[in-house]
């Protein structure tokens, strides 16, 4: 990142600002705790014309994180037009989702429309595999309904508490469109951001350019702690995340084989799904909710299984890319 930042000081130099893009939030807190100058930020700030709708409790957490209040009033002088940086960004809707949340709905396959602001990133290749939540009932939960985020009708993880939302049906509908967005992104990478008071996991698309997904709590980990056959912490429950999404993606969207949780237990039941995707005489491979149903049931299990809880030979995603503050 700290070539392509020279980089794009140099191309203003020249006169070519036109080709730079916005930094969002995370850059900024990224550039402060490499070691940047004020003036430098501001500068790349004002070069790429970023603009940022700060809250009230965003201020405090940015300070939290490293960044100065120069940087922070420099945030605040340019005055937003339609941005998509809105709302507390600690929190699991993201930016523009945090208001206003709507029930997922079956949608239409994504379309090469759908890329027309990203024609320089590489899109995902077409698939009708779309993300949805599913209510589940488990064993020891107290009369409490738990939620699945579906991926073709398939669990990919499971979501027992709300969060900073009303309920887990908001939670699972926030965490959905965040990650239908990031389908649209193209091509790009799950990575985990850590600060003090949550680790939020973002997918971080071409240019940069980040959709956060979902902040891990203190209760979503007791919560898999207790279902679990290892010690789970929230660093390593979203460190987990990030990494099962990953596999997930790859086979769904990316139609590449799975490389992070495969060795572990139960881990060789995504290859598996992944050679079944991609197991047919047609041009298009199967979507992930049919390929599941050709599955032997004890691999169902499996997939089942490194949903509900974290395996006992999971320690560190190896691209786990935050660091505490």
């Amino acid at each position: 990142m700290v070539g392509i930042i020279r980089y794009t000081i140099s191309l203003f130099t020249i006169g070519f600002a036109s080709l730079v893009w916005a930094v969002s939030i995370y850059d900024v807190i990224e550039l402060s705790q490499q070691g940047y100058s004020d003036e430098e930020v501001l500068d790349i700030i004002r070069i790429t014309g970023s603009v940022f709708d700060l809250t009230a409790e965003d201020i405090p957490r940015l300070k939290n994180l490293g960044v100065s209040e120069a940087i922070i009033r420099g945030m605040l002088v340019v005055e937003p037009a339609e941005s998509s940086e809105t709302g507390s960004f600690l929190n699991d809707t993201g930016n523009d989702f945090i208001e206003e949340i709507t029930p997922a709905t079956p949608s239409e396959p994504l379309s090469q429309a759908d890329f027309a602001d990203h024609e320089h990133a590489a899109p995902l290749a077409l698939t009708p595999n779309r993300f949805s939540i599913q209510a589940v009932s488990e064993a020891a939960a107290g009369g409490h309904q738990h939620a699945y985020v579906t991926l073709s009708s398939v669990p990919i993880l499971i979501l027992r508490d709300e969060g900073r939302f009303r309920s887990i049906e908001d939670r699972g509908n926030a965490i959905v469109r965040n990650l239908e967005e990031a389908a649209r992104m193209g091509d790009g990478r799950f990575m985990v951001l850590q600060t003090e008071e949550a680790d939020l996991i973002v997918y971080q698309g071409a240019y940069l350019r980040e959709v956060p997904i979902a902040t891990v709590n203190h209760h979503d980990a007791h919560a898999y702690d207790v279902r679990s056959e290892r010690r789970v912490t929230t660093d390593l429950l979203a460190s987990y995340w990030a990494a099962l999404l990953s596999d997930y993606w790859a086979i769904a969207f990316q139609h590449r084989a799975p490389s992070q949780l495969v060795n572990l237990h139960r881990g060789d039941a995504l290859m598996l799904l992944f050679e079944v995707v991609n197991r047919t005489g047609s041009d298009e491979p199967l979507n992930l909710g049919s390929a599941v149903q050709r599955l032997p049931r004890t691999i169902q299990s499996h997939l089942e299984r490194l949903a509900a809880a974290v395996p006992d030979d999971f320690d560190t995603w190896p691209d786990y890319g935050g660091e505490r503050s």
